[in-house]
């Protein structure tokens, strides 16, 4: 940090080599550069201010929030996801679902993160998995995420646990029959 001439505080790299030197050892010639870091201080602060706010949206949540590649393996998952697997993010973070969920349920929500992705919009619809608390009903919120040339490079979700609505709604069926 550099303090200006008007007494602001300002971020600064300097590089230099020492070119030549006194019988003592001292520096007598120095080649150096110096480059100003105030856009690039500001970037970093602006970058953990989102961070912190995403994060706190996420992780406040009582939806299921992920963020997976293009391959299907997570880069997210809430506390929120790890509470219905009950498996720790860690676990998770770089496995696909079928670390996840049975076999064919785990190709059946690879293959609508696939039709997500291939049409390039924001998908809702309903999924059925298998997870440590037994068959839930999810309403899944699913959107491509592109990097700066437009390709899509993955996906995020969004999924609200409907169980109970289905089980109602199931019963109000049942009762007028």
């Amino acid at each position: 940090r550099q303090k200006t001439m008007d007494g602001n505080w300002r971020w600064i790299l300097s590089l230099g080599k020492i070119m030549e030197r006194d019988a003592d050892g001292n520096p007598l010639r120095m080649l150096g550069t110096h480059t100003d870091l105030a856009e690039r201080k500001q970037a970093e602060k602006t970058l953990l201010e989102t961070y912190t706010l995403l994060s706190a949206i996420s992780e406040g949540s009582t939806d299921a929030i992920y963020v997976k590649d293009i391959q299907g393996r997570y880069l997210l998952f809430n506390k929120e996801a790890a509470r219905v697997t009950r498996k720790n993010p860690e676990e998770v973070i770089g496995k696909d679902d079928y670390s996840l969920f049975p076999a064919d349920e785990a190709k059946t929500v690879m293959d609508g993160d696939r039709e997500v992705m291939g049409c390039g919009k924001t998908m809702t619809y309903e999924e059925v998995v298998t997870t440590a608390y037994g068959i839930v009903h999810y309403l899944s919120t699913k959107g491509p995420l592109f990097d700066q040339k437009g390709k899509v490079i993955g996906l995020f979700g969004v999924a609200r646990d409907i169980t109970e609505r289905k089980k109602t709604e199931e019963a109000l069926l049942n009762s007028k029959e």
